[in-house]
């Protein structure tokens, strides 16, 4: 493939005219960069353009064109324009570090750009969180013959020279004028083995693969120009988390709508839940503390239906004659089934106010009942009811009904 270098004006405006009106699907810009430790805080130097349709690739010099390499306007048209334009899709194999030079350095914000590294990255089969390097790519992905790989090797080894042994792309001789030869076939030789790789991982890519590769790529392009981006983490070798399985994201979803992913979901519930109390175990009702008025359930139901019927086989002609020792009956089994239902209290109720007496503050209302209970010699374990049997229930006015003997309710004391 032919390669140029353009390191001049005129040399631009000829690239930037034979890039006009060059068609996008497929994508026909492969886009790379060169500097040393590329980045915001170090420098970007070379920039290649392999055109596809062209079957070329062109070298701008940006150490030597400066800011004119991108500003420079031919017909309307110009590189940076070309690089920020969303509708010319433009392929970059790892935007991190190109698109942060090109912002901090000459204030271009890459758009359009499909990261070749992200479509190796979420392919179908793909489960290691690794990402993969250029190298790795060419040698395994770019369907090249042995000859080309040794030869594309020895290359970028022999630019690399004399740090051979402890090779590192970061630190090139892209500041030095003129371009060593080797160095200028380096730096295409990188952009011109891209089409071969978008092609094969186009094939292996789904739906929800090309979704997650723009996603990805949008999220680099705004990180990579943010002040917070670090070009040297360590985090950088690792990909997102994907919500790809070995089969696909459609797997995951038919597996969450089986009834064994139910079963087990439930189950999982079921083990945080806390225990029922031995109550619900056995069946037993809780004892009603809410009493009404009109609550037959109530424990005043009996004795509403003994007044109004006369007993438990009379008639309403006979509830004149009521006789006294039915009414005791009832309110027998009225008092022993209150205190065998109605448990203590967790906490004490309010103290109400007495009728003609001035309210009480709280923490000495309590001492004294505390006092009472100890003068008196009460069990400590009483119910609510005989802590509150002096109190005049007529002045409350929280009618809540769980002590069942609101002045509205079933008075015990007749």
């Amino acid at each position: 493939m032919a390669c140029y270098l353009i390191d001049n004006k005129d040399a631009l405006e000829v690239f930037v005219s034979e890039i006009q009106g060059i068609s996008n699907d497929p994508p026909s810009f492969y886009i790379d960069a060169e500097g040393s430790n590329l980045g915001r805080f170090g420098t970007m130097d070379l920039l290649q353009v392999h055109v596809l349709p062209l079957h070329e690739t062109f070298i701008v010099d940006v150490f030597t064109l400066g800011h004119a390499a991108f500003d420079t306007i031919f017909q309307g048209n110009s590189l940076r324009m070309l690089l920020q334009s969303p509708s010319i899709p433009k392929v970059i194999f790892d935007v991190r570090n190109d698109s942060d030079a090109m912002f901090h350095h000459y204030n271009i914000a890459l758009s359009g750009v499909v990261d070749l590294q992200m479509m190796e990255y979420f392919q179908e089969n793909r489960s290691s969180r690794n990402l993969a390097s250029l190298r790795h790519c060419i040698e395994h992905d770019a369907t090249l013959s042995p000859e080309e790989i040794r030869r594309w090797s020895e290359v970028k080894a022999s630019v690399l020279h004399p740090r051979r042994d402890n090779a590192d792309p970061k630190n090139l001789p892209s500041q030095r004028r003129p371009l060593d030869e080797n160095l200028i076939f380096y730096a295409a030789g990188d952009v011109e083995h891209l089409p071969l790789l978008h092609r094969a991982y186009c094939q292996r890519l789904t739906e929800e693969g090309w979704q997650a590769v723009h996603i990805e790529t949008g999220r680099r392009l705004r990180r990579s120009m943010q002040p917070s981006y670090d070009t040297e983490s360590k985090q950088k070798g690792k990909g997102p988390y994907r919500i790809l399985g070995p089969r696909g994201y459609k797997h995951l979803k038919a597996k969450a709508s089986t009834p064994q992913h139910n079963a087990n979901k439930q189950k999982a519930k079921n083990h945080f839940k806390p225990k029922e109390s031995s109550s619900k175990a056995t069946g037993a009702q809780k004892p009603d503390r809410n009493v009404g008025r009109n609550d037959m359930n109530s424990i005043g139901a009996p004795l509403h239906g003994l007044l109004l019927t006369g007993g438990p086989s009379g008639t309403s002609a006979q509830a004149q004659e009521v006789s006294p020792i039915a009414i005791g009956s009832i309110v027998g089994q009225l008092t022993s089934r209150k205190k065998t239902t109605m448990t203590p209290l967790r906490h004490r109720p309010t103290a109400f106010v007495k009728d003609g007496h001035a309210q009480q503050g709280g923490r000495k209302k309590r001492n004294k009942s505390r006092q009472w209970n100890r003068s008196s010699g009460a069990n400590p374990q009483q119910t609510h009811e005989n802590l509150l049997d002096d109190l005049d229930w007529t002045l409350c006015d929280k009618d809540c009904g769980w002590c069942g003997r609101c002045y509205n309710g079933f008075d015990f004391d007749i």
